[in-house]
C-alpha cells in the first residue's frame, strides 16, 4: 500500500512500510486498515496522519483517497529508487 506515518509512540509515529500480500489482494483488508487508522491515532493523542505512496501505486492512491486522505505538495523521487511518490495527509 505504501510507507505510512503510524504506530511506534513517539513524538510521530510511524509505520517504515505497511502493504497487503497479493494473495489478500480483493478481500478489502487494506480498507478495513485504512478505516481503523484514524480512531486509533485519535485514541492515543495525535491529531494529524501523513504518508507516503508510490505514485504509480494506482489501488493505495484510490484507497487513500477514498478514505480521506489529501495530497501534500508536488510528488518527489524515492531516495534510493527515484521512483516518483506523493506525500499524502490526514487531519484526525
Amino acid at each position: 500500500m505504501g510507507e505510512g506515518a503510524a504506530g511506534i509512540r513517539t513524538t510521530k509515529p510511524r509505520f517504515v512500510t505497511w502493504g497487503v500480500a497479493p494473495h489478500a489482494w480483493g478481500s478489502r483488508i487494506g480498507s478495513r486498515l485504512v478505516q481503523a487508522l484514524p480512531a486509533h491515532l485519535t485514541n492515543t493523542g495525535f491529531a494529524r496522519a501523513t504518508l507516503t505512496v508510490s505514485t504509480d501505486n494506482e489501488p493505495a492512491v484510490r484507497l487513500y483517497r477514498k478514505h480521506g486522505w489529501s495530497p501534500v505538495g508536488e510528488p518527489t523521487p524515492h531516495p534510493t529508487t527515484a521512483k516518483p511518490e506523493q506525500r499524502y495527509r490526514l487531519d484526525l
